[in-house]
């Protein structure tokens, strides 16, 4: 719902005063997904869903077999917990075992509802400013445009809220 402020409701009062039909708000405008949603449509979604309407995506590399990466996911999942109320941003794990099965496992295995998909996956290149990781654990931080705000390590997440508006 729209907020009409001071300006408003004295622009309100004084057309009502000269006879003139006050403005009516704008209907609320209907969200469209960002461009990093749309294109996950191409991708095979293991679990999880993507929130479409995100300020901020962070695109997690990382695996189960990966000591440094099962080190930092109870962290980040209490982190995704905190996103997910929110929902201004959104963690899509993309995962590096060997199988699609294997990464969706893993993400079970830390109770992760975050939406994972194998890094195997060819729909991933469609998605805007997608880059395989050169090691893992990583991550890249993408506003919901596609522009990539930056990359790194995976403790670049806790300082989510200062990318939202």
């Amino acid at each position: 719902m729209l907020k009409w402020g001071l300006m408003g409701a004295v622009a309100c009062a004084a057309m009502t005063v000269s006879g003139a039909e006050p403005a009516q708000p704008a209907a609320e405008a209907v969200a469209t997904p960002s461009a990093v949603a749309a294109a996950m449509k191409g991708v095979q979604v293991l679990s999880g869903e993507v929130n479409p309407n995100a300020q901020v995506y962070f695109y997690l590399y990382s695996a189960g077999w990966c000591g440094p990466c099962c080190a930092a996911m109870p962290g980040i999942v209490e982190l995704y917990k905190e996103m997910k109320a929110d929902g201004r941003a959104e963690i899509i794990l993309i995962s590096y075992d060997k199988s699609p099965e294997g990464a969706k496992k893993y993400a079970e295995s830390y109770q992760a509802e975050m939406p994972t998909v194998h890094a195997g996956d060819k729909g991933l290149l469609s998605l805007p400013s997608f880059a395989h990781a050169r090691g893992i654990p990583a991550v890249a931080i993408i506003r919901a445009d596609g522009e990539v705000i930056g990359y790194g390590a995976p403790s670049r997440i806790a300082k989510w809220k200062e990318l939202v508006k």
